[in-house]
């Protein structure tokens, strides 16, 4: 169900694009969810259903998470910390009650070369960080900090050939490029 809403809505999209210089066989807009309620609702089950077993009492939601971090937030009754700039100064970017060993986990849509700098600085101001909860991602852990995923985009490619939605040819371009960018650490 998830799969055809991503498609529907456009969040996911085939074709050619070209980002940075490099060609892709997709995109993927996850900053798009909340902008559709029934995909957002199905995100936020699917967030919470996904929540790490370890027990956490702070949600860190990153820049690009931070409408989902919310209202996984309030459903779960747990503390929002979220990033409100990028200043790099994280007493200044971080909004909420974080003092110092509350456990936490983060919720982003996916990992990023700036992930790691932004977790150090949750770590400076007294964040403990012991789970990151990835909308989408292939990655295991981030030093020792374990990364959970709630969807496979593999999964879900494979899901929209086996319901006709994209053609055999979309569907190998897409997961033989998923390949790649997983071997060169992405």
């Amino acid at each position: 169900m998830i799969a055809q809403q991503l498609l529907d809505t456009g969040i996911l999209q085939f074709g050619i694009f070209v980002s940075n210089g490099k060609r892709y066989p997709y995109r993927l807009r996850l900053e798009m969810i909340p902008a559709y309620p029934p995909l957002f609702a199905s995100i936020i089950d699917a967030v919470i259903h996904n929540l790490p077993n370890k027990p956490f009492d702070r949600l860190i939601g990153y820049t690009d998470c931070v409408a989902i971090a919310s209202a996984v937030a309030q459903k779960e009754g747990v503390s929002l910390v979220y990033n409100r700039s990028g200043s790099g100064q994280p007493v200044d970017d971080l909004v909420g009650a974080y003092d110092i060993g509350h456990p936490a986990c983060l919720l982003l849509n996916s990992i990023t070369t700036d992930v790691p700098k932004f977790i150090s600085g949750c770590q400076q101001v007294g964040l403990n960080i012991h789970t990151i909860l990835a909308l989408m991602t292939s990655q295991q852990s981030i030093g020792d900090i374990p990364i959970l995923s709630v969807f496979s985009l593999e999964n879900i490619i494979g899901e929209l050939h086996e319901t006709g939605q994209i053609p055999t040819h979309q569907m190998q371009a897409t997961l033989s490029h998923i390949a790649s960018e997983k071997q060169i650490g992405f």
